[in-house]
């Protein structure tokens, strides 16, 4: 049974703690709203207060959101925790998704703070962490991105987001729902093709699905493989960064010690910046070129004299 799991879930993997004071982050879709009844069915056993909090996106209908409101209250009601309801001003920036994800976890993390909450919770699921692995595939990056969402991360130091529906795919989210007789709504702009996840979610993952029902699973299992190899790596490439690079200046005899991979971290550290991989293969094959002494890449000018090289200016 999904429930049982995820009570068992969260004791093993420490996602909700004896008395944790919980800033859920609700859409009233399938989801958040399974995860919400979950963490109601276990306020006892864990002990847990919680507020829910619904983001008032400006790009919705108002109907649709009055709709979402009216179950989001429910449940709120039902387990007698607070409701807050915050309004997101989106601006003129190239990615709406991530922008509005970022005033999300920025309100969340407010909430959090004022009312002397330990944990946000979201409800992101198996397939969403499949729909990011491809993302992150698609735009070429390192292992960090392949890994995924991350099961917890710290957004302060005395507040943590936890994901407990990781463990689990839509589909059983769904058949959880329906057994229980849970109202959701639909956002209807998960529909549309406009948005890069939603083209993920609604061709490449049914497409990808044809071939291999099972690739949900199979993504997922990746995406942690890859998770523990960053970790690994992550310390490893600490040693590396510490040789490499003095006061900005990298050390090329020292950088040509290390394969690939430590070198794309130590690339990443040296510039201070998410880096993909036709980024990094282009400064490596400069570094790499003893004819070679200036390449303008990114919005970086980067020169070389002698064993070192070193960030000169901004390119454009």
């Amino acid at each position: 049974m999904l429930d049982k799991k995820f009570a068992e879930n969260c004791k093993k993997y420490e996602l909700i703690g004896k008395n944790d004071r919980i800033i859920l982050s609700i859409s009233g879709g399938v989801d958040s709203v399974c995860l919400a009844h979950l963490l109601g069915k276990y306020r006892r056993l864990f002990n847990i207060d919680a507020i829910l909090v619904y983001f008032d996106h400006p790009i919705r209908p108002r109907s649709e959101i009055k709709k979402d409101v009216d179950i989001v209250k429910k449940i709120a009601g039902s387990y007698k925790w607070r409701f807050v309801v915050r309004k997101i001003h989106l601006q003129k920036m190239a990615s709406i998704e991530e922008e509005a994800r970022d005033l999300r976890y920025k309100n969340l993390l407010d909430i959090a703070v004022k009312n002397g909450f330990n944990k946000i919770m979201t409800a992101h699921t198996a397939n969403d962490n499949a729909e990011t692995v491809i993302m992150w595939l698609l735009r070429g990056v390192g292992l960090k991105g392949l890994a995924g969402i991350p099961l917890k991360r710290w957004l302060s130091p005395k507040v943590c987001v936890s994901r407990p529906l990781l463990f689990f795919e839509k589909k059983e989210i769904m058949r959880y729902l329906s057994q229980n007789r849970f109202r959701y709504s639909l956002d209807k702009t998960n529909l549309s093709d406009k948005f890069f996840r939603n083209k993920i979610r609604n061709k490449i993952i049914p497409y990808l699905e044809k071939f291999r029902p099972s690739v949900i699973r199979h993504l997922n299992n990746l995406s942690s493989l890859l998770c523990d190899l960053d970790d690994f790596f992550a310390a490893y490439s600490k040693k590396a960064v510490v040789s490499c690079v003095t006061d900005g200046v990298l050390d090329l005899s020292h950088f040509f010690r290390y394969n690939n991979i430590v070198r794309y971290e130590v690339v990443r550290s040296w510039l201070g910046r998410p880096l993909d991989f036709d980024l990094f293969f282009r400064i490596n094959a400069f570094l790499s070129d003893i004819s070679s002494r200036r390449l303008s890449v990114g919005r970086y000018l980067i020169e070389k004299k002698r064993k070192s090289a070193y960030l000169v200016g901004r390119s454009g």
